[in-house]
């Protein structure tokens, strides 16, 4: 939630300008080193079982990203483009 929520609110607040698509792909690459991170270095460190923690960190970006996206849809009709 603490990079889910920040990443999607200036995602929302890029809408209509030039600088959205890069703003979406840095968004994407954090939330990939985000999963590496865990993957390589948390998830050993604690002891816990891999697939159970990965599968539900994905899981939750996945829905995040996808309430993003209808966000983003949903807001894109009201935004002139800057």
């Amino acid at each position: 939630m603490a990079l889910q929520g920040p990443l999607g609110w200036w995602l929302v607040a890029s809408l209509g300008t030039e600088r959205f698509f890069g703003i979406w792909a840095f968004g994407i690459f954090l939330r990939l080193l985000l999963v590496g991170i865990m993957g390589l270095v948390v998830i050993p460190a604690l002891g816990l079982p891999a697939a159970p923690v990965l599968l539900t960190l994905v899981g939750f970006l996945m829905a995040s990203l996808g309430v993003e996206g209808v966000v983003s849809v949903l807001q894109s009709a009201r935004v002139e483009v800057r």
